[in-house]
């Protein structure tokens, strides 16, 4: 392998490994928060959202699956 190829290799190598610790330092706040427990205010739809105007309305057999997925139901 000559020189000019190795000189490129180890530069193409810094440049990779550059991008990859910017976008580990780009997503750490993103990934941080996904860990974090959500906020009991920020369960649910708002009040006024079309999902709670009608309460009346039972959920569907699917609406129904996934809440027990979910494990809200």
């Amino acid at each position: 392998m000559s020189a000019y190829r190795r000189w490129h290799y180890r530069l193409l190598r810094q440049t990779w490994e550059g991008i990859i610790a910017m976008g580990t330092v780009h997503l750490a706040g993103e990934i941080a928060a996904a860990w974090v427990a959500p906020r009991a205010d920020l369960e649910g739809p708002p009040a006024g959202h079309p999902e709670r105007l009608c309460p009346q309305v039972p959920l569907s057999l699917l609406e129904r699956r996934l809440m027990r997925e979910l494990g809200r139901g």
